[in-house]
């Protein structure tokens, strides 16, 4: 009976809540219930973030940034962010602004978001390092700002910022580590190199900002900021060409990415990221465009992010992606235990805490487990408007905590005013507090 009713939430994205009243009172049972057995209690599973999400679709439209189709971070705020401090600063916890490009062709824009991605992604190879996620960072581009400022907003005792100019096979790359308390230098370096060294140069900027932070690199994490995943540098121009354009989710750029990404492959075969990067494509391609059926999608992904996980086991994105279709196949326990690998392979990896989370410790009734992965995911992207909405659910729907869930409706209407999720969760917040007025 339980399989049914998931079955039913995850394959019927038209399906609707019966009443008001039964989500209410079930609401309120579940809080009575949980206090003897809070792992084992559940809400019936035609009633959860998605449905709550499909109930209000004739107030607001639905946002396809969140959910089980929309599982990127969803759309970025052009204004400037201001939130509380989240949690006390740690001394290891980092940010890296978005790289400058001062390249002379206006092209090779596309080198400095994905120097930055990169960066990231090595940074975040370091165990004990917590790196803040792309959707967050991203946020900052173009905009002068004190460290001291973007330390508080971020909860970072450091950051990175730098630039890249690309001439050909020519590179300069500037990076400066800032405390973001002091608001001085910790470091900074700047690399003239050749193309095919990038990834030594990411490999030597992440072993510095280690040690001046006083991060001890363990054998393991040297060997993993160490590793080149391609010695071909048209395939890694390729690949970092294709992975913005997964964001925007419209289809021309899906299709785009896809290109890019099989381009990249037919240089090197051996190419990890880009086959993930391909099963993403074709995920998205699938819930967003008339190019591909959604089930013959999920296939071609599955066999594309195997193929990425027999070349490279450890990346984590890979797993988390694998970790997502297998919860689409309600094959929980499998899944459950590739998010887990993605998370002991990238620990900062947001989407992996949000889906683990969302996707599968949710749906198993596990809600105390669920918003902890959650809290995990908004200290990777403080800044995810996904991540927030998620919180809200359980918030509400297990806890019955309403100030954590006025806090997070507070922040979300100060970060995305106009975003069609932040009409929902002050709805919903409305609805759950008795103000019917405004709900």
């Amino acid at each position: 009976m339980v399989m049914l009713s998931m079955v039913l939430v995850l394959s019927s994205p038209d399906a609707t809540v019966e009443s008001n009243t039964i989500r209410r009172s079930v609401s309120l049972q579940t809080k009575a219930d949980s206090r003897k057995s809070p792992e084992v209690q559940a809400f019936p599973l035609n009633w959860g973030p998605s449905s709550r999400r499909r109930r209000f679709q004739g107030s607001v439209t639905e946002d396809k940034g969140v959910g089980l189709k929309g599982w990127l971070s969803g759309p970025r705020h052009s204004r400037a962010p201001t939130v509380q401090k989240l949690v006390p600063i740690d001394p290891h916890r980092i940010a890296v602004l978005p790289i400058i490009n001062i390249s002379p062709d206006p092209a090779d824009a596309y080198f400095a978001d994905g120097l930055t991605e990169e960066l990231i992604s090595t940074l975040s190879k370091i165990s004990e390092l917590s790196v803040i996620s792309r959707t967050s960072v991203m946020q900052y581009r173009g905009r002068a700002m004190a460290a001291t400022e973007i330390g508080t907003e971020l909860a970072v005792s450091a950051i990175l910022e730098g630039s890249v100019r690309k001439a050909g096979e020519k590179l300069r790359i500037t990076a400066q580590l800032i405390d973001t308390q002091s608001d001085k230098h910790l470091w900074s370096q700047t690399y003239d190199r050749e193309l095919k060294d990038i990834f030594a140069v990411q490999s030597d900027i992440a072993a510095k900002i280690a040690g001046s932070l006083r991060v001890a690199l363990l054998k393991e994490d040297k060997e993993k900021i160490a590793k080149k995943p391609t010695e071909n540098m048209r395939a890694y121009a390729l690949y970092l060409k294709g992975k913005p354009l997964l964001v925007s989710r419209t289809e021309a750029d899906l299709k785009a990415a896809k290109e890019l990404f099989e381009s990249a492959i037919a240089l090197d075969p051996a190419y990890a990221p880009a086959y993930s990067g391909l099963a993403d494509a074709y995920i998205l391609l699938g819930d967003y465009s008339s190019t591909i059926p959604p089930s013959a999608a999920k296939r071609q992904a599955r066999e594309l992010v195997s193929k990425a996980l027999e070349i490279n086991p450890d990346l984590a994105e890979a797993r988390a992606t694998l970790g997502l279709l297998l919860a689409q196949e309600y094959d929980f326990p499998d899944a459950e235990k590739e998010f887990r690998r993605a998370i002991s392979l990238n620990p900062s990896y947001s989407n992996a805490h949000n889906w683990l989370g969302q996707f599968v410790l949710a749906y198993q009734g596990r809600y105390q487990e669920c918003l902890e992965e959650l809290k995990i995911a908004e200290l990777a992207d403080p800044m995810s408007i996904a991540v927030l909405s998620n919180q809200l659910d359980w918030l509400l729907l297990y806890q019955r905590d309403l100030e954590q869930s006025a806090q997070k409706v507070a922040k979300a209407i100060q970060l995305y005013p106009e975003h069609q999720l932040t009409k929902e969760m002050e709805i919903l917040f409305h609805h759950d507090t008795g103000n019917y007025s405004r709900a």
